[in-house]
């Protein structure tokens, strides 16, 4: 018995051959998606306990945002006042030492809606391996757990060996928001 392939020449044949196929791609993409939310516990805990930049909040300006009726935690996710973002970076008490940068948003409505062509603050932590001697005192922001051996005002890292060279790991835990505790002690524990 011989086997032809047939081609659609029919308008309505094509169309349901077309949508059957699209279908098909979508369960497809459905599937690999769903991949990408695999979490997976640490190996083993690391050889070197963990340091951390700073990221020192500004108790007075802390006080003026709650005394306002202002949210802590809200600005940790960036919120919007009457056209105007505000995001965690105005209560660093030393911005200069914090990992803080502008990010110039493409201008792609499509693509990034309301933020398009903004610019927006961004604020984070850097975790790095410390020496079991580096004796900094970890810093509560909000949520726990501590910032780990957090470096001061004009401190320098300290690492675990200045001359070794270590993997680099950067964790997003996504637009508008910010790590919880979870994500954070899966980060330095």
């Amino acid at each position: 018995m011989k086997t032809t392939l047939k081609l659609v020449k029919n308008g309505k044949e094509r169309r349901l051959v077309l949508s059957c196929a699209i279908t098909l791609l979508f369960w497809f993409a459905q599937g690999v998606a769903a991949e990408r939310t695999l979490v997976v516990d640490p190996l083993e805990r690391g050889d070197y306990p963990v340091g951390s930049t700073n990221f020192t909040i500004n108790d007075a300006a802390l006080s003026l945002l709650l005394s306002q009726g202002g949210d802590a935690g809200q600005l940790q996710q960036g919120s919007n006042e009457d056209g105007q973002l505000r995001y965690i970076d105005e209560l660093l008490a030393f911005p200069d030492d914090a990992f803080v940068f502008q990010l110039l948003v493409p201008n792609n409505a499509m693509l990034y809606g309301e933020s398009a062509g903004s610019v927006l603050p961004y604020a984070g932590y850097i975790f790095y391996p410390t020496t079991t001697e580096n004796n900094r005192p970890d810093y509560d922001v909000f949520i726990p757990p501590s910032l780990p051996r957090m470096q001061g005002e004009n401190e320098l890292p300290i690492f675990a060996d200045p001359d070794e060279k270590y993997p680099l790991i950067v964790y997003s835990h996504g637009a508008g928001g910010h790590p919880t505790g979870d994500q954070l002690n899966f980060l330095i524990c």
